[in-house]
């Protein structure tokens, strides 16, 4: 049984690729609450405190794309 091809090649090499984010994403995405500055205080050095940063702003990027995209696919996949 073929897949469903939802997106082109070049739409899901843009769809995997790494976001660009403008500076007022930047700022909301790598907002630090207490609880990360209680985190990144155990850690011993800044460098070791830049990748846990790192991960959660893409974390947190990543996961409104999926929310995004399953809503996206759900709409569509009713019609299908």
């Amino acid at each position: 049984m073929p897949t469903l091809q939802l997106l082109t090649e070049s739409q899901q090499k843009n769809f995997d690729s790494c976001p660009t984010l403008t500076m007022k994403q930047r700022f909301r995405y790598f907002a630090i609450n207490e609880a990360i500055v209680e985190y990144l205080d155990q850690m011993r050095n800044s460098i070791n405190q830049v990748g846990p940063l790192v991960q959660l702003a893409y974390h947190l990027v990543i996961s409104q794309l999926k929310n995004i995209v399953s809503i996206i696919i759900n709409i569509f996949g009713q019609n299908l």
